[in-house]
């Protein structure tokens, strides 16, 4: 961050993800022989980063309508909070394993989405 450069949440957030990098895959869905980056490996890859800037990461489970999904945000130390909205997918028909699975999947998304990070 420049030196003249307010010390401001939204400075914290920038500077954040001005640091921030893609991650680089590191398991392999057998079903697709696909490469993927596993939400553990992607947390201690961003969470990390946004501390030093003063920033959490929030993700609240959401369940309405038959779906169920994820509500992202990075909190601020100043309690400044910035949102970046909600994924979901229709529950209907899941049994509780692949629901999971899901919300695992759209955890990773919602947070490569929010950091602009690819994976």
């Amino acid at each position: 961050m420049p030196k003249d450069t307010p010390n401001t949440a939204t400075a914290d957030l920038v500077a954040a993800l001005a640091e921030l990098d893609n991650v680089k895959a590191n398991k392999i869905n057998p079903a697709f022989k696909a490469r993927y980056v596993s939400l553990d490996a992607l947390l201690d890859a961003i969470k990390p980063v946004l501390f030093a800037h003063n920033l959490a990461l929030i993700q609240t489970l959401v369940s309405e309508e038959g779906k169920v999904g994820v509500s992202t945000a990075f909190l601020h130390t100043s309690g400044e909070r910035f949102e970046f909205g909600r994924l979901m997918i229709k529950a209907d028909g899941l049994d509780a394993q692949k629901i999971g699975g899901a919300i695992t999947y759209i955890r990773r998304m919602s947070i490569c989405t929010s950091a602009g990070v690819s994976v």
